[in-house]
């Protein structure tokens, strides 16, 4: 899952410097449609995020099917929900720059914004197709790692060419990824024999029969999750706890850099004094 995470987390940034790079700002407000001047970007991101929240058929899902596995092979259900629950509240984190950035309507400063140099692109995709073909074919990695852990005396995993085996089930992902492409082959016949919609303008549209004339941005780029906040805001909270403790921490920082940065330097030798001593003391 470290390694997983590792590469997921190096695609998502590397999109957004690329994207950074090419529209001069890192305001996710100031952004938006940016999916019809950058795709491969967006794919990259969209494929990372993917993983992080673990779906298939990237390696991500396959790393945390495994500890979902680990945690009830261990006598642990409530701790295999929980991770269950954070994984789909990290989805939450990394769509709205998704939302933000290559959603909605494109600005018009961003009307001639190119995609990514190729040189940038390069370990982007690199890390995207392995994400994707090790989560269709994550026998050669396991095996790998299999063979760290057990050189150190750990624990390995069950595996063949596309199939994992754990205590309460198993996996496979070439079966799993060929019902995708299926379905999505199935989606596209449908599509393309739909009857044909007239492509318009992006500007060209309108929401509960008001017509938008403006280049105004029509899609949550601040503060897009309020609608949640609004939801449980007669719940107990933390946030205030967590303010406040988060004052009383930067405080604290504030006053150890006072006195262990200090410029002076009797501070300096009053300090090594005293450490001399603290270490006198507890070797005598």
């Amino acid at each position: 899952h470290i390694l997983n995470h590792a590469m997921a987390s190096a695609a998502m940034f590397m999109a957004i410097a690329a994207v950074a790079y090419r529209t001069r700002t890192t305001k996710m407000h100031e952004m938006g449609g940016l999916i019809v001047k950058m795709p491969v970007t967006f794919a990259v991101y969209l494929v990372a995020i993917i993983s992080v929240a673990g779906i298939p058929p990237t390696s991500g899902f396959v790393s945390k099917w495994l500890i979902y596995q680990q945690l009830v092979q261990n006598g642990l259900p409530f701790l295999a929900f929980a991770a269950f629950f954070g994984s789909i509240g990290s989805f939450m984190y990394v769509f709205k720059p998704l939302a933000g950035i290559f959603l909605g309507q494109l600005k018009p400063e961003h009307g001639k914004v190119k995609e990514a140099p190729f040189i940038m692109l390069v370990p982007m995709a690199f890390l995207t197709l392995l994400t994707v073909f090790w989560g269709v074919f994550p026998s050669n990695a396991i095996r790998s790692i299999n063979r760290i852990t057990e050189s150190i005396g750990g624990g390995t995993v069950d595996v063949t060419f596309s199939r994992i085996v754990a205590l309460t089930g198993e996996w496979d992902s070439v079966l799993v990824t060929t019902v995708f492409a299926i379905g999505f082959v199935i989606s596209l016949l449908i599509f393309m024999r739909a009857k044909k919609a007239r492509q318009v303008d992006l500007l060209d549209n309108y929401t509960g029969g008001d017509f938008l004339y403006t280049a105004e941005l029509y899609h949550f780029s601040y503060r897009m999750y309020r609608p949640f906040d609004r939801l449980f805001e007669k719940w107990p909270s933390m946030e205030n706890w967590l303010s406040s403790s988060s004052e009383k921490i930067k405080e604290l920082g504030a006053l150890f850099k006072a006195v262990f940065f200090n410029r002076n330097p009797q501070v300096y030798i009053a300090l090594t004094v005293i450490v001399l001593l603290g270490a006198f003391w507890w070797l005598r």
